[in-house]
């Protein structure tokens, strides 16, 4: 049937408007004959205004109501700046069009009664507001003294606050302040060598259902083949690093001449401590370009920087993970691979591991896991699986590893023989219901849960002594018991408990905790939404 219609999803703002505007002016030109018709969705991100983003959850944050829009039918196809996307995709959903790039740096603007021709011109000591760790670290770089404070908000908010405020300017980015007409109140463009963009930075996404081919087929002649290149190689290279709105992570890509140039950076949060590092190549090649690039930084110091910074994220304290320290079991099951039926994977940690180790142990046997069924908990780790180019399957009845252990085993499994990675504190209950059902499951660790530090158990007790603290919110039955190992129980009267799943709400009841709020589903996503709904 001849489309008449197309719905577009958008978030709210002033700016996020005229990048739809903007795309439906594009889709007016090639598709006259189409209708075109806007619809605004408000994220969770467009509704928690006051707390840093790297505090709140990452950058599904400003997308997953709209993809949800996307899933149900309610929208065709959704707009978004690129860098706003994760840089693994909601199941069931694709970028079918990146536009072509805007200027990728930011930009500093000077407090309209001060008048800073340039960031050089404020004092050593300024204050400097933004949102972006990535920009926070680069400044504190160069200058060391600077304060730097939190800034949301859409970008008229932000304009406000400034001329409101005592601060000696913003950074924003270039591309959306000269979208949105203000290119007048630019102090100071940043070149790349000084501030490296964020991923995606200056260019557009369109997001529609990856089974939707008529669409996207209409949508090709609006995809900038370089940009999206150039944009490809930029997420590889963020995917590999793991990071987020919680990272200060740098990248520039540009295609020139069927070459492909990559920048990046990964810096402390204040600023001490930069690794940089460029590579060049084939465009056809930037995915891999990226990755590789990215495993350089690693190598040349950017992992411990990001360890740090996952280990003192203010107001946590954090269940780490490390790979296991004997691989013997899990390489000897990932040489013979193709003697399994399927993989169960549980958590983004377990699919990381296990996949990143099956790539160095046997690349033939990497290739062949594209052939097995790989049974997945949670969208999140399915678009972990998705990031290495292999295809999970999820239950749609399934909330967590128990309900997801007994669909599997009523489609079936006596006879087959499974695959399951798992953490060192793993409980037994998913290969025991599977084995009740006549499989074979061979259990393997690949990684190892890091209980909180010394320095971390002392933060704690401080902020429960005094009263500090009004919801905690578990991520796991292991955060519970190591919580529980810190603050006893009659110092949580007066707080709230959050769980981001039933096994995890399950074991807090177990140790006498009521959960107070359970995720919708079990994602940060997830329980950031369930909380912002709580207290609403």
């Amino acid at each position: 049937m001849k489309r008449t219609k197309l719905t577009i999803g958008t978030r709210g703002s002033e700016l996020a408007q005229w990048q739809t505007a903007w795309i439906a002016q594009q889709l007016h030109r090639l598709l006259p004959e189409i209708a075109v018709e806007t619809v605004i969705i408000k994220t969770t991100g467009d509704k928690i205004l006051d707390s840093p983003l790297s505090k709140i959850g990452d950058k599904g944050l400003f997308t997953k109501e709209i993809e949800r829009a996307l899933l149900d039918g309610a929208i065709d196809l959704a707009v978004h700046s690129l860098k706003d996307l994760p840089t693994v995709i909601q199941g069931g959903l694709t970028i079918a069009v990146v536009t072509e790039r805007d200027d990728v740096r930011d930009v500093f603007i000077s407090h309209p009664q001060k008048k800073y021709r340039s960031f050089r011109d404020i004092p050593r000591n300024g204050v400097i507001a933004t949102g972006s760790l990535r920009r926070k670290c680069q400044l504190l770089h160069h200058q060391p003294e600077l304060r730097i404070v939190d800034l949301r908000g859409s970008l008229r908010t932000r304009r406000e606050k400034l001329e409101k405020s005592e601060w000696d300017g913003i950074i924003l980015a270039k591309a959306g302040v000269t979208r949105l007409g203000w290119t007048e109140m630019i102090s100071e463009t940043f070149d790349t060598e000084f501030m490296l963009p964020a991923v995606g930075q200056g260019a557009l996404a369109v997001e529609i259902r990856e089974d939707d081919a008529e669409l996207r087929g209409l949508l090709m002649p609006l995809n900038h083949l370089p940009t999206q290149q150039a944009t490809s190689g930029e997420r590889a290279l963020l995917r590999r690093l793991e990071g987020g709105c919680q990272i200060p992570i740098g990248t520039y890509g540009r295609v020139e001449n069927g070459s492909f140039k990559l920048d990046a950076m990964v810096g402390s949060l204040d600023g001490s401590k930069i690794v940089r590092g460029s590579i060049q190549g084939a465009a056809t090649q930037s995915d891999a370009l990226g990755h590789q690039l990215a495993e350089e930084l690693l190598a040349k110091g950017a992992g411990a920087i990001l360890d740090e910074i996952r280990k003192t994220v203010k107001g946590t304290v954090n269940v780490g993970s490390s790979p296991t320290p004997s691989w013997d079991e899990c390489d000897k099951a990932l040489k013979n691979i193709a003697a399994y039926d399927g993989l169960i994977l549980t958590s983004v940690n377990a699919a990381t591991y296990v996949l990143n180790r099956a790539r160095l142990v046997n690349d033939d046997g990497f290739r062949t896991f594209s052939q097995k069924a790989i049974y997945v908990v949670g969208e999140k780790t399915k678009r972990a699986v998705d990031g290495f180019g292999l295809s999970a399957r999820t239950f749609e009845e399934a909330r967590d590893g128990r309900t997801m252990a007994r669909a599997l085993a009523q489609q079936g499994v006596k006879g087959k023989r499974l695959l399951f990675p798992k953490g060192n504190l793993a409980s037994d209950e998913i290969p025991s219901i599977l084995r009740e059902h006549g499989a074979a499951v061979d259990e393997v660790v690949v990684y190892e849960t890091r209980p909180p530090s010394d320095e971390e158990r002392a933060r704690m007790k401080e902020m429960f002594s005094r009263e500090q603290v009004d919801l905690v919110i578990f991520f796991s039955p292991s955060s519970i018991n190591n919580f529980l190992s810190i603050v006893p129980k009659e110092s949580l009267e007066r707080v709230r408990i959050a769980a981001i799943g039933q096994t995890t709400s399950a074991a807090a009841q177990k140790a006498l905790l009521h959960s107070d709020i359970i995720a919708n589903e079990p994602t940060t996503e997830g329980i950031v939404s369930s909380i912002v709904r709580f207290y609403e």
